[in-house]
């Protein structure tokens, strides 16, 4: 049975919003307001996300009331999101529409999705699909691929607007395009229905198949019922048990319903075969555990440089490894270590899949005091192996001994943040994280320990290196100097998607 798949960003918003009870925002701000709010909110998303222990939600939930009533966006839209899902507060729909409308009034995207979502499933709030769909053009007009997939699901099922499955079709794609599982779930639906375009079973299979790889259910159950059947495939029962067996043990009914007949037809050395095929998917496409990355002897960040799967991190990270594992939000790939820059600490990698990238410039001069961010994997065996944001300044336009290749920062690094980003307010890429000072060897030889003193890679540094690989320099994507200044949120999120968890193995 045909199921439209609207998407709720649940648990991966953990990073952008929390929780608060209904307390109105405050007037005017005080002359630290600002600095007030923006602490409580990210101490809320340590205690959100754990501080190298489970989370503490209650926690969580005071800070981000605090930054709430000092109408902090992200921290309204956070403790929404805590109403929402009934964490460190007792669930209440009402409360969380309301502390997420607030964020949505401030031009959030991620709330301009959240707020559309919850008018179109009547949570907090009556049924409102128009003004629903009024919400998600904001988002996606920021590229929210969530919201236009549930555009293009409105379309479909004639929500708010009258029924148009070309324009849902439309949506999407755009979504699919961007690598949004249940948008290529739905995607393929439409192209083997043929509704909104002419039948074509192969072009459903391909786009199920980009789904079945981020374990999506839906899409795995219709693949394997695309190889038992033979529709826009070869038939393959051997494919069709494997990919029915994925989706019956991710819950899918359907396929728990199936999966024994197909099992039925198969040979002892076909079941065996499916069986094989089933574990290495699991191996190479499950999503990151922490058993998995205790088995790693290095762990780093990286950061996408070109949509082609080209990566940079730090060389000393990887120099020692005999696999290279990079962890995306859309699943786990070997990488191929292509160019390598000892002196300068910088190594280019591969992956075999679409990504997201940064734009790595070098058109604008660092300035001393400017504001700058990090997303990274710090200590994820203690911390934990989602993304943490950490913000500061430029302290020091050289390095390390006045060297004129680095930047110093005043941002709090860790081990695991080495190889990441160093993000500008417009989210370009202007150097990446490489070393932190000492603490034992600094306070042997001045007597005091480092505070925040930290150091990155200029971009220009970065671009010389690529400058040496003409088809990746060919391939890097260029700033619009046309293009309007980029919300503050909207690089944070794009940043996250650019960023890469690198496991090394020996």
């Amino acid at each position: 049975m045909h199921q439209i798949l609207l998407f709720f960003l649940m648990g991966i918003l953990t990073s952008v919003y929390s929780q608060t009870d209904k307390l109105k925002p405050s007037g005017p701000l005080p002359e630290n307001g600002k600095d007030d709010a923006a602490f409580h909110y990210h101490l809320g998303l340590n205690y959100y996300d754990g501080l190298g222990d489970t989370p503490n939600y209650a926690k969580a939930v005071t800070h981000f009331k605090r930054a709430a009533q000092l109408n902090h966006p992200q921290a309204q839209g956070m403790l929404g999101q805590c109403y929402r899902n009934g964490r460190g507060v007792n669930r209440d729909l009402e409360k969380a529409f309301y502390w997420i409308e607030q964020a949505a009034k401030q031009n959030d995207t991620i709330a301009h999705f959240l707020y559309g979502t919850l008018l179109a499933t009547g949570q907090g709030s009556p049924l409102d699909y128009k003004k629903a769909m009024t919400y998600y053009l904001k988002a996606a007009a920021k590229g929210h691929a969530a919201a236009m997939n549930n555009i293009g699901a409105l379309h479909e099922q004639g929500n708010g607007v009258p029924r148009n499955y070309v324009e849902a079709l439309k949506w999407y794609k755009m979504a699919a395009n961007m690598n949004l599982a249940n948008a290529q779930c739905n995607l393929g639906q439409l192209y083997a229905s043929g509704r909104g375009a002419v039948p074509d079973a192969t072009e459903a299979v391909k786009w199920y198949q980009k789904a079945a790889n981020q374990n999506h259910p839906q899409a795995q159950f219709l693949l394997g019922a695309a190889y038992y059947f033979g529709k826009g495939v070869k038939r393959d029962l051997v494919k069709a048990h494997q990919w029915m067996n994925l989706s019956a043990n991710a819950g899918n009914p359907s396929a728990r319903l199936h999966r024994g007949a197909i099992a039925n037809k198969l040979t002892p050395q076909q079941a065996q075969q499916a069986n094989d095929q089933i574990a290495a998917f699991q191996a190479k496409h499950s999503v990151s555990s922490p058993a998995s990355t205790q088995t790693a002897s290095t762990t780093g960040t990286g950061f996408f440089i070109t949509s082609q799967g080209h990566l940079l991190t730090s060389h000393h990270l990887i120099a020692n490894g005999r696999k290279i594992e990079v962890r995306t939000h859309t699943g786990n790939y070997d990488a191929e270590l292509i160019k390598a820059d000892a002196s300068n600490d910088i190594a280019l990698l591969q992956i075999k899949s679409r990504t997201t990238p940064l734009i790595l410039t070098t058109q604008v001069a660092p300035r001393l005091g400017q504001s700058v961010f990090t997303i990274g994997f710090p200590n994820p065996k203690a911390q934990g192996i989602s993304s943490k944001y950490t913000e500061g300044r430029i302290s020091s336009l050289l390095g390390l001994k006045d060297d004129p290749r680095l930047l110093q920062v005043s941002m709090p690094v860790q081990s695991g943040n080495s190889g990441g980003a160093l993000i500008d307010e417009k989210g370009t890429a202007i150097g990446m994280i490489t070393l932190r000072l000492d603490d034992l060897k600094t306070y042997n030889m001045t007597g005091s320990l480092p505070q925040n003193v930290n150091y990155a890679l200029r971009s220009s540094q970065i671009r010389g290196f690529l400058a040496t690989i003409p088809l990746v320099q060919a391939r890097l994507p260029q700033p619009k100097p046309t293009a309007r200044s980029v919300n503050y949120n909207a690089a944070i999120e794009t940043a996250q998607r650019a960023t890469a968890f690198i496991l090394v193995h020996d």
